[in-house]
């Protein structure tokens, strides 16, 4: 798209529009979860949320991923076919508690579970694993008079496979196409990183059934 035709502009300040409305529906949603964290931090003095993020995605990086999956550059388009606009990542330090840490979410009233995908359970090809829940939550446009539902996505991953994402992400920051050999090499780590979580959390359950000495 040529970004000086009057299309791109009018595009993104619709985008900026709807930016400001993901915003809000953001800092809902974060303030639930972190409420969630600290209540289950005080009543048993551990909580299975170890960190919680959020971001909204830029124009340009909505742009770029319109175009790679070949979708119309248009707002109405974005909305719903881009459900990941608003994001949270949640990390847990064990990879059993990325599903205690879904279970507890889906069970918040202000959201409505519009779908899950498991990575767990279903890795992609380069290895890839990660809990996505999207989530829709009501938000009341003033301008507007009315209410909007907004999709959110939660991301939960334990630290190992978030940290795994992280590098992946960007040594493909600089090579979009990396070789086969070097996919196939991610998915390896991948795969020692599964061996790792079930470790960790054997050593976990030893020490927590073990008497206190």
């Amino acid at each position: 798209m040529d970004k000086t035709q009057p299309i791109y502009d009018n595009l993104k300040s619709e985008y900026e529009d709807f930016a400001t409305d993901c915003s809000a529906a953001l800092r809902l949603v974060e303030a639930r979860i972190n409420n969630l964290d600290q209540k289950i931090e005080r009543s048993v003095g551990y909580s299975p949320f170890f960190s919680i993020t959020s971001r909204i995605k830029t124009f340009e990086s909505v742009m770029e991923k319109l175009e790679r999956k070949g979708i119309d550059p248009e707002i109405e388009s974005l909305k719903h076919r881009i459900r990941d606009v608003a994001g949270i990542r949640i990390v847990t330090l064990f990879r059993d508690e990325v599903y205690e840490v879904a279970n507890l979410i889906c069970r918040i009233p202000d959201f409505t579970v519009v779908d899950t995908k498991d990575y767990y359970k279903n890795p992609k090809n380069n290895g890839y694993a990660s809990l996505h829940i999207h989530v829709q939550v009501s938000i009341y446009d003033p301008i507007e008079e009315r209410s909007k539902l907004i999709t959110i996505e939660i991301q939960i991953r334990s630290i190992s496979t978030n940290m795994w994402a992280s590098i992946e992400h960007r040594i493909k920051y600089k090579n979009p196409n990396p070789s086969p050999k070097v996919e196939e090499r991610f998915k390896s780590a991948a795969k020692a990183l599964e061996v790792f979580d079930k470790t960790v959390m054997k050593l976990r359950d030893y020490e927590e059934s073990s008497p206190e000495s």
